[in-house]
């Protein structure tokens, strides 16, 4: 890989990494789908897989012994076969989007979930032909696909909190209108709407309504409790779960006062977050596996910590650290790290065999990985209720213009010259 010496190289480099920092924090988009359309895919494997354990000890040698001559020239000449001209600016392009995107992400798939994930739609199903292109097409590698395509299709629908309801009465003080049913999406968000007239008074007592919530299948899940007070002028609202309510955490995203046919309504919008055990061993355990994620295409890091339901904690650290330094949100970090560490050098050693031995059957499955990962980021099901022929149109037009940047970076990786490109065929790549 000396072709990633000069500057220029190091440039293109930093804003693929940048596009991969970017994709990394989008739940359903994986960072290692932007290195294989960009062109670095193989190249990424082998530059990490330069990276050994010695490497760790080699430092701790540099630093204890650094006034010793002979053992800091042998600890500099080990730290050498990495291939820091490929990961340094890659790493630096991808710290970068990720510190900025950690801010804007949560805002964006709160606020504006379906069109984010028209484009990701479109980028990913666009993608699908870059690996499609560098498999054969026989038995074996067509069977391969379909089966992971399927598997992962399959698993990615596993969420309790998908297309569940909610049955929603107010207790507090007795309310009139009866039960309120409301669908949860996909994501198990959720979204209640009030009159205000007649619910609150300011400086008057809250009023408190019991959501049952149950599974597709009609099963319960439990019972939360959405609490409504306002004071001067503002109106707070906040979700509690019942004792019932077993590994789920409900919160609001946000309440707004709108006015609907001359109707002012309180609307509530909120989720039923899977939250998994906080602490930092299981923090480390996620960073491990949602790294192994980040790296194959097709599969999404942060979808990963979705599953676990580390996304939100780990971001919020992340967002709050930055913000702050607060050493809580630091050692949050430090342990999410430490797991992304341990698992990327632990898996890409497999990857690198697999490219070097079975790229042709490698692609096959990376390719319907990514075929399967697509219900995930199925737009329409962050709509809410039915999809008119205008969000239809919406839809297909943002999804295109997601294909139309894939086009638009293999082309532009052509036409500037990607450095050192990995040979297609993969019969070389991996040496």
């Amino acid at each position: 890989m000396q072709g990633y010496r000069s500057p220029k190289a190091k440039l293109i480099l930093a804003s693929k990494g940048l596009a991969m920092g970017t994709a990394d924090i989008i739940p359903g988009v994986s960072g290692g789908t932007i290195a294989l359309i960009s062109g670095i895919y193989d190249h990424l494997i082998l530059a990490i897989s330069s990276v050994r354990a010695t490497h760790v000890l080699n430092v701790l040698e540099l630093i204890a012994f650094f006034w010793h001559g002979e053992r800091r020239r042998l600890a500099l000449k080990s730290l050498g076969t990495i291939e820091w001209h490929f990961l340094l600016p890659l790493l630096f392009g991808i710290g970068l989007a990720a510190g900025i995107m950690v801010q804007v992400i949560p805002f964006v798939l709160e606020h504006y979930a379906f069109y984010a994930f028209s484009f990701f739609f479109g980028l990913i199903i666009f993608s699908i032909t870059v690996p499609y292109r560098m498999m054969k097409r026989g038995l074996p590698e067509i069977t391969l696909l379909l089966v992971f395509a399927l598997v992962v299709f399959w698993s990615v629908g596993l969420s309790r909190v998908s297309d569940a309801q909610l049955f929603v009465r107010q207790i507090d003080p007795p309310g009139a209108a009866g039960m309120i049913t409301l669908p949860a999406d996909q994501k198990g968000a959720w979204e209640l709407r009030l009159p205000v007239a007649g619910l609150l008074e300011p400086g008057g007592d809250a009023s408190v309504f019991e959501s049952q919530v149950a599974d597709r299948a009609g099963d319960s899940l439990g019972h939360f409790q959405i609490e409504i007070t306002s004071s001067d002028e503002q109106i707070r609202v906040t979700a509690t779960a019942g004792p019932d309510l077993f590994g789920l955490q409900p919160f609001v995203r946000r309440s707004e006062v709108v006015n609907e046919n001359g109707i002012e309504t309180l609307v509530v919008h909120g989720v039923l977050s899977e939250e998994g055990d906080h602490n930092l061993l299981f923090v480390f355990f996620s960073g491990a596996l949602a790294i192994c994620a980040m790296i194959l295409p097709g599969i999404s890091g942060a979808y990963i910590l979705v599953l676990l339901g580390q996304y939100r904690f780990v971001a919020e650290s992340a967002r709050d650290f930055l913000k702050t330094l607060e050493p809580g949100h630091g050692l949050v970090l430090l342990a999410f790290l430490g797991g992304v560490v341990v698992g990327i050098f632990s898996f890409v050693r497999l990857l690198k065999v697999l490219l070097a031995r079975y790229h042709s059957l490698t692609m096959a499955a990376l390719t319907g990985l990514m075929i399967g990962s697509l219900r995930y980021i199925w737009a329409p099901n962050h709509r809410g209720g039915d999809m008119s022929l205008l969000d239809w149109s919406i839809f297909a037009g943002i999804a295109l213009v997601g294909g139309l940047a894939v086009f638009v970076l293999e082309r532009a990786a052509l036409q500037i010259g990607d450095p050192d490109a990995p040979i297609p065929s993969g019969e070389s790549s991996a040496e």
